[in-house]
């Protein structure tokens, strides 16, 4: 049991950690038999990093969070410094260079200046403009950072003190003071998971990431035996209670685009530990390792498009595939491995630049591997299901669905009980809307007031008047998944305004439809009911049906039965600049909404028939 081996890790250490063979520094074979094309790559982004100036960051704009909710202008800048500095760091350890060289010494200093590392939007209790003078906590960027500092001056520890041991104590002193320091001493970190949140917090990704950050800078930095170990066994302590968390079927419910920093950075940690620990720890090959890292590839569809409940983005591009390949490697998932050579002989349009910043010790160890020429073929399940995070997968010649149950209280949440989408074999026909770009509003009270958290903008339907409202007590009480259908009970998703006494939701399917019924009974009162489709292209509301003809000319047919349909189109422009929205690689969303032209019966069913 993996929390078993995290428990004695601590004595298993056979130290000094092995940091040369783990994240080669400049100088040595990874860096002098690059390969050309990853060379090239590595030159070309310190070239753009060293033309740029290095980034402003008045702590004014700090304060600009607490005072417009507004988290981009900050983070923008705030990111590209540690985006240029890894890049920087890079470059020179391909070919030393003194300018390069200066200018990483200006970033470490510019970095080691600022206020915090913690970013405005983590500065809690929020109210407070500006950061407290002492670090009293650590959040994913100030541990992001803190590696970035440790790995910097573990790869150039020699140019570095050529030029000042000073600066080199420096970068310590503040990885400590900032990070492993109250990693080590603070108990009231929320994502620690050692006491109840008091803002009802559930412990998530930001466990496994923080602390993958935190083990780096320790053994990139410390060498002193009883300190190591005692840090250690902290780490083994934070990790444990997040996998006490985790479903045991494997399921994230954060979604894929959380899962590199959730299941990703928990291998990350078992990974540079199992290196502390000799090699032999048995942490790599654990069964629920390997269920949890499986998740990411029995959620793919097609190209990059992946089944992206909660804060997901429609489309994930990149994708972490070096992550994904080192997983598959160590625990022996030839699958994990094609997928990801896949994403790496793909082109990449890099939306999300600030990615650099994330976990820049992966950077390194991309460097390391052998890709293949070719990749495997992939073959996953045609019915396949999380039971404990209630998701199904189907997957036909002709289609991949999908469809949820949960609860309204979930990491990232949603209010999406019940939810479904349909893809063709190359391209969505009805849709989960995703997320917008983060801002003070998406975690706080007014979260359910921004339209892609509603259950109105995703594929279920409005009762009486009501959407599903937020809070675990909202939940599918029945997910009954089989190779022939699928049924979820949503009556307790709804409040009781919605006067329900039981909506049961089927779906089945055949190699070329799906179908889905929605029975219901009613209390006395009110009977009006509005179903909810999400689309990427126009439907096109046609006597006696809908069509849909999605982006790779595939055509959906959509009939009824139960009730003479009404259909209605409205169409919701994303924002300009909206980076989240915009993966979709359009302008906006259609949403068609289904009504019948009189009141429902008490007691009564419908059947919408999905045909392609």
């Amino acid at each position: 049991m993996l929390q078993t081996l995290l428990s004695g890790i601590s004595e298993q250490l056979v130290l000094p950690f092995p940091g040369r063979e783990y994240l080669p520094p400049a100088g040595e074979r990874l860096w002098t038999e690059l390969p050309p094309a990853a060379a090239e790559k590595v030159r070309r982004e310190g070239e753009s990093a060293f033309r740029a100036p290095l980034p402003a960051l008045p702590i004014t704009l700090y304060a600009d969070f607490n005072r417009t909710g507004n988290r981009t202008r900050f983070e923008k800048f705030y990111f590209a410094r540690r985006s240029n500095l890894i890049h920087l760091v890079k470059a020179y350890c391909l070919a030393p260079d003194d300018a390069y060289l200066d200018r990483i010494i200006d970033y470490l200093d510019a970095l080691c200046g600022e206020w915090s590392w913690v970013v405005p939007a983590h500065n809690w209790p929020h109210g407070n403009s500006f950061p407290p003078l002492e670090p009293t906590s650590v959040d994913l960027f100030a541990a992001n950072t803190s590696a970035l500092l440790a790995l910097t001056v573990h790869l150039l520890r020699e140019p570095l003190e050529r030029e000042s041991s000073l600066l080199v104590e420096r970068v310590k002193a503040e990885c400590r003071r900032r990070c492993l320091d109250p990693f080590r001493e603070i108990d009231d970190h929320w994502w620690m998971g050692f006491s109840d949140d008091p803002q009802g917090r559930h412990l998530n990704n930001w466990n496994p990431w923080i602390t993958d950050n935190y083990l780096h800078t320790l053994f990139l930095i410390e060498e002193e035996e009883s300190l190591l170990k005692r840090s250690v066994s902290r780490a083994a302590a934070v990790l444990n209670n997040y996998l006490d968390a985790l479903p045991a079927d494997g399921g994230c419910d954060e979604g894929p685009s959380y899962w590199d920093h959730a299941v990703g950075s928990l291998f990350d940690c078992l990974d540079i530990l199992n290196r502390a620990g000799g090699g032999k720890t048995g942490l790599l090959t654990d069964d629920f390792l390997k269920k949890a890292g499986s998740y990411i590839y029995r959620m793919h569809i097609c190209d990059d498009y992946f089944i992206n409940y909660a804060d997901c983005v429609g489309r994930l591009n990149p994708m972490p595939e070096g992550l994904m390949f080192r997983m598959g490697e160590a625990m022996g998932d030839g699958m994990m491995k094609a997928l990801a050579t896949k994403f790496h002989q793909a082109a990449q349009v890099d939306s999300f630049p600030e990615l650099d910043a994330f976990s820049t010790q992966r950077q390194i160890r991309d460097l390391t591997i052998n890709w293949p020429e070719e990749s495997e073929t992939t073959d996953v399940p045609s019915r396949d299901h999380f039971p404990l995070i209630q998701v199904g997968i189907v997957r036909t010649p002709l289609y991949t669905f999908s469809c949820k149950g949960g609860h309204n209280d979930e990491s990232h949440n949603h209010n999406d009980v019940g939810q479904f989408i349909l893809y063709g074999k190359k391209a969505p026909f009805l849709v989960d809307p995703g997320v917008g770009d983060y801002t003070r509003e998406t975690f706080n009270n007014k979260r359910y007031t921004i339209w892609t958290m509603q259950s109105g903008w995703h594929n279920l339907p409005r009762i009486n008047g009501c959407d599903q409202s937020p809070g675990g007590e909202y939940r599918c009480s029945r997910f009954d998944f089989t190779d022939e259908g699928c049924h979820l009970d949503l009556a307790k998703a709804y409040p009781g305004e919605a006067r329900l006494i039981s909506w049961q939701r089927f779906f089945t399917w055949t190699d070329e439809s799906l179908t889905l019924r929605d029975a219901w009974l009613f209390h006395e009162k009110g009977r009006e009911i509005i179903w909810n489709l999400l689309s990427l292209a126009e439907p096109r509301i046609e006597k006696g049906r809908v069509r849909i003809t999605n982006g790779a000319g595939e055509e959906l047919t959509i009939t009824v039965k139960g009730i003479i349909p009404s259909w209605e189109k409205e169409y919701r422009p994303f924002p300009e600049g909206d980076k989240k929205q915009r993966a979709w690689k359009r302008d906006g969303i259609w949403r068609l909404k289904l009504q019948g032209g009189e009141p429902f019966p008490l007691k009564g069913s419908l059947q919408i028939t999905f045909s392609l």
